[in-house]
């Protein structure tokens, strides 16, 4: 049997396809941001506090979180600081 080049452009694809994930693999993920220094941040101690300003919900939050954010802030049980620590 013989390797035809339709096989090798086939093959060297899927090397390509294997080492650009392996790339993606290495690199660093980005962390969250830390909290800020300021008095809002240093007195904000419960999940409720933070969202006092970042609820995505109540149309008059100053601060409210992208659509983007991961949606771990709706369980009631999970702290914003376990993603964002204190700096």
């Amino acid at each position: 049997m013989r390797i035809t080049r339709a096989d090798a452009i086939f093959v060297g694809f899927i090397l390509s396809l294997l080492l650009f994930l392996l790339f993606l693999s290495t690199r660093p993920r980005a962390s969250p941001s830390p909290l800020p220094r300021d008095d809002a941040h240093r007195m904000a101690r419960t999940r409720s506090e933070c969202l006092a300003c970042h609820d995505p919900e109540p149309p008059t939050a100053p601060y409210p979180l992208r659509s983007s954010h991961p949606q771990k802030w709706r369980d009631a049980t999970f702290a914003c600081t376990r993603c964002h620590p204190r700096e």
